[in-house]
């Protein structure tokens, strides 16, 4: 599998500069994320979490919530409840 080069960023945290390598597409998925909820509330929720290097990566919650939400134009907190429990149900029923 061919991968798109890494981007090189660098930023301020902690008064400090880190230097940190990401996938663009990895990159886009996560600043769609933070442009939703901003960084803490990410964390919190467990769409984004950090490795021991501190870098952002997004977890499978996130990617959930951006395929089975954001993509699907759910709209409402009901619409989303009620296909996270129908995806629950389908796997639970088929022994995933």
């Amino acid at each position: 599998m061919c991968r798109a080069p890494l981007q090189y960023l660098e930023f301020t945290q902690d008064f400090r500069q880190h230097a940190i390598m990401y996938d663009p597409d990895d990159l886009k998925v996560i600043n769609s994320l933070l442009g939703h909820f901003g960084k803490a509330e990410c964390l919190r929720l467990g769409f984004l979490s950090r490795d021991d290097n501190a870098t952002l990566y997004v977890s499978p919650k996130g990617f959930g919530y951006l395929l089975d939400v954001l993509a699907a134009e759910r709209s409402s907190l009901q619409e989303a409840y009620s296909a996270g429990y129908d995806q629950g149900y389908a796997q639970a029923k088929d022994g995933h």
